[in-house]
C-alpha cells in the first residue's frame, strides 16, 4: 500500500496538517483517538480520557481547543467529581502538544521537520513518558516512514523556507512515492502483487483484476514539457512504450494454469469499458471456426465465471427478509409520563410527541455536533445577550447616538462569543442593514410601555385532577405601561411563528401571558397583561403580535389543563411526526422512530410499555 495510507504515514500527515493552525475540536480528537497516539503503557487510561474531553467538547466546546481550555476542562471535571487523578496531567500534555504547533509563518525546512517528527514521537510516546517514541517506527510501515523522513532530512537544507502548507503538500508527495509491502500479512497462500511482481512469481491460479479501460493499460501520462517527437529526439521512451509492456504483463499472466479474468461494470454511477486486450481476446475466441472451438471455449469461460459471480450473490443476499418497522406510538405508564413542561415544548408536543418521549422519558439527549457550526441559534443568543446589556444599562432610542450603541453592543456581544470573525461580521452587517427598522418599532414599543425585566424566568404549579404539574418558561423582555400592565416580547433572529401557528402550535407567548397573569415571575406577582408579541431582528425586523384577543391567558390556562389531562392518560400514545409542518423537515429523533420505514400517511401502532 502507499506509504501515505499506512498507520505511521496517516499519523505523521495528521501532525503535520496541525502545525501552524488552530486545530478544531475533530482535528485534536481524530489525532488522540489514532492507535499510534499514547500507544505504549496507559493506553486504557489515555482513551477513557479523550472519551471525556470529546464529551466536553462537544457539550462546552470551545470549536478551536487551546491550552487554557483543556486544563479549564480538567478542572471542571475534577469539581465535579467525574475526573481521574491523573486527567490534570494528561489535560496539560495535550496542551503542550497543541502549544508545540502553533507556531506559524515561514521557516527553514529542517526547523519544520524538525518541529514536526518532535510532535509525531511525543504524541506517540504518551503522557508521562520523558522520552521514546512509542510504536509509530516499528514495524515494516514504520520503517519505510522513518527510512523516508530521513532521507528528507538529508537533502532538507537545500529545500529553502517554507509555510506549513507548503510544507504538507511537500510531506505528502514524499510519502505518496514510496510504498509498504509486508509479505508476512495475509493468507499464505494468497498474494495480492502488482502487474510486475506477478510476473516474477508462479501461482496455480491468478486473477486478473481491473481489466478496464483506462486501468490496465493505464491511460498514458500527459507530459506538460515534452511532445512526442521531442521525447523521442532526447532519447526519452515514449507513452507506448509503457502499454507495450503492461501488454506483456497481460500476456504473461495469462499462461498460468488456471486464470480468473474480472472487470467491474460500473464506477460510482458511470459504466466502464472493456480493457482493449479483453476485448481482442473475446474477439478473437469468438471468431475462431467452430473446428478449432473458440466459441465452446468462450461459452465455458463465461460459464465458470457464472457460477463464481451466483455464489457471491447468494452470500450478499440476506437469508430473511426484515419487515419495516411501523409508524410508532409508545404509550408509557401515567407514572413515568413527564410532569414539567417549558412554554417551548409544547409546540414540539403537539407535532411530534415521539420527541418528548425519547427526550424526557427516555431521557436521550442528542449529542451536540463535533464539528460546530455558526448556525442562526448561536447568533440568536449572542443578540439577545447585547441587547439584553445595551437595555440593563438605560436605552434611549430617541438618543442621537442609539444606532451607534447599539451596533458597538452587538458588535461587542459577536466578537466575544462568535469564534468565526468572518461569520460574525456577516452577522453584523445583517443587523445594521435593519437596525434603523428596529428602532422605529422600539420607539412605537416604548409609547406603551418601559422595559424593566431581561431574560426573566417564571415557574408554576398546574394542578390537573389532582395530580401536580410545574410549567416553566423565560421571557426575554417584559416591559410595564402606566397602569402596571405587562407587554411580553420574545427576540427571534429567524422566523417568527404567525399567529394561526400560535393559534394551534406555538403557544410560547400565550403560555407565558398565562404564567404572568398568575404570578409565575416571582417578585413582579399577579399583572394584567396588556399584549405579547415576537419580534424579528436582521435585514426584516417584524412584529408579530400573540392573538391574546381571541386566545386570552383564562381561555389558554383551561386549555393547557385539558393538555396536560390528556396526555396523562395512559392510552394515549406519543405519535411520531403526529402533525409535521412540513414533510421535508428533520427531527433529532428520527433515526430512533426509524422514519423512512414508514410513511406519514400510515396510521401508528399503539405499544403498551411496562
Amino acid at each position: 500500500m502507499p506509504l501515505g495510507l499506512s498507520p505511521p504515514g496517516r499519523f505523521l500527515r495528521q501532525v503535520a496538517r496541525l502545525i501552524g493552525t488552530r486545530p478544531t475540536a475533530a482535528d485534536l480528537l481524530a489525532l488522540l483517538k489514532h492507535p499510534l497516539c499514547h500507544a505504549g503503557p496507559g493506553r486504557g487510561t489515555h482513551l477513557r480520557h479523550v472519551q471525556t474531553l470529546e464529551l466536553a467538547l462537544r457539550r462546552h466546546g470551545p470549536p478551536f481547543p487551546d491550552a487554557a481550555s483543556l486544563a479549564a476542562f480538567a478542572e471542571r471535571e475534577q469539581r465535579a467529581g467525574r475526573a481521574d487523578p491523573d486527567l490534570a496531567a494528561w489535560a496539560a500534555w495535550v496542551g503542550e502538544l497543541l502549544g508545540r504547533l502553533a507556531p506559524d509563518g515561514v521557516r527553514p525546512l529542517p526547523d519544520l521537520l524538525r518541529l514536526h517528527l518532535e510532535v509525531a514521537e511525543m504524541a506517540a510516546r504518551g503522557a508521562g513518558a520523558a522520552e521514546g517514541s512509542g510504536t509509530l517506527w516499528d514495524a515494516a510501515a514504520g520503517r519505510e516512514a522513518r527510512a523516508a523522513c530521513a532521507d528528507l532530512s538529508r537533502h532538507a537544507e537545500a529545500g529553502g523556507p517554507f509555510s506549513p502548507f507548503d510544507y504538507v503538500g511537500l510531506f505528502d508527495g514524499i510519502l505518496a512515492s514510496r510504498e509498504v509491502r509486508e509479505r508476512d500479512r495475509g493468507h499464505p497462500q494468497a498474494l495480492i502483487l502488482g502487474p510486475r511482481e506477478a510476473a516474477a512469481q508462479q501461482a496455480d491460479l491468478v486473477i486478473l483484476g481491473g481489466l478496464n479501460e483506462g486501468v490496465w493499460p493505464p491511460a498514458p501520462r500527459p507530459d506538460p514539457w515534452l511532445n512526442r517527437r521531442l521525447r523521442e529526439r532526447a532519447g526519452l521512451p515514449l507513452p507506448e512504450r509503457e502499454i507495450g509492456l503492461a501488454a506483456l504483463d497481460f500476456v504473461t499472466a495469462l499462461n498460468a494454469p488456471q486464470v480468473w479474468i474480472t472487470r467491474s461494470l460500473r464506477s460510482d454511477d458511470a459504466p466502464l469499458l472493456p480493457s482493449r486486450w479483453l476485448v481482442r481476446l473475446l474477439n478473437l475466441l469468438e471468431g475462431l471456426p467452430a473446428a478449432q472451438g473458440g466459441g465452446d471455449a468462450l461459452a465455458a469461460m463465461r460459464a465458470g465465471g457464472a457460477q463464481w459471480l451466483l455464489l457471491a450473490e447468494t452470500l450478499s443476499r440476506p437469508q430473511t427478509r426484515i419487515a419495516p418497522a411501523r409508524r410508532p406510538s409508545p404509550r408509557p405508564p401515567a407514572a413515568a409520563r413527564p410532569r414539567r413542561f417549558s412554554v417551548t415544548q409544547f409546540a414540539r408536543l403537539y407535532r411530534n410527541p415521539y420527541a418528548i418521549y425519547a427526550e424526557q422519558i427516555l431521557r436521550l439527549a442528542p449529542l451536540d455536533p463535533l464539528r460546530p457550526e455558526p448556525e442562526s441559534q448561536l447568533r440568536g443568543t449572542l443578540i439577545h445577550r447585547a441587547l439584553e446589556r445595551v437595555f440593563r444599562d438605560g436605552f434611549d432610542p430617541e438618543a442621537p447616538q442609539a444606532r451607534d450603541r447599539l451596533t458597538e453592543a452587538v458588535a461587542r456581544s459577536l466578537a466575544e462569543g462568535c469564534a468565526w470573525p468572518v461569520q460574525g461580521r456577516f452577522w453584523l452587517e445583517g443587523f445594521a442593514q435593519g437596525i434603523d427598522d428596529f428602532l422605529a418599532h422600539e420607539r412605537q414599543r416604548r409609547s406603551l410601555g418601559q422595559p424593566q425585566h431581561f431574560e426573566i424566568k417564571g415557574e408554576i404549579r398546574v394542578d390537573v385532577g389532582g395530580e401536580p404539574f410545574v410549567l416553566t418558561g423565560k421571557a426575554d423582555r417584559l416591559d410595564t405601561d402606566a397602569d402596571g400592565a405587562l407587554w411580553i416580547y420574545d427576540y427571534k433572529t429567524g422566523r417568527a411563528p404567525t399567529e394561526r401557528q400560535q393559534e394551534l402550535f406555538d403557544k410560547q407567548l400565550l403560555l407565558l401571558a398565562a404564567m404572568a397573569e398568575r404570578g409565575a415571575f416571582g417578585a413582579i406577582g399577579r399583572a394584567r397583561v396588556a399584549g405579547a408579541a415576537f419580534l424579528t431582528l436582521g435585514q426584516a425586523v417584524k412584529t408579530v403580535p400573540a392573538p391574546l384577543d381571541r386566545h386570552p391567558p383564562d381561555r389558554i390556562w383551561s386549555e393547557l389543563q385539558e393538555v396536560l389531562a390528556l396526555w396523562s392518560n395512559p392510552a394515549r400514545g406519543y405519535t411520531a411526526r403526529m402533525a409535521a409542518e412540513r414533510t421535508d423537515e428533520t427531527d433529532e429523533y428520527d433515526h430512533l422512530a426509524r422514519f423512512g420505514e414508514w410513511s406519514l400517511d400510515e396510521d401508528p401502532l399503539p405499544e403498551d410499555l411496562g
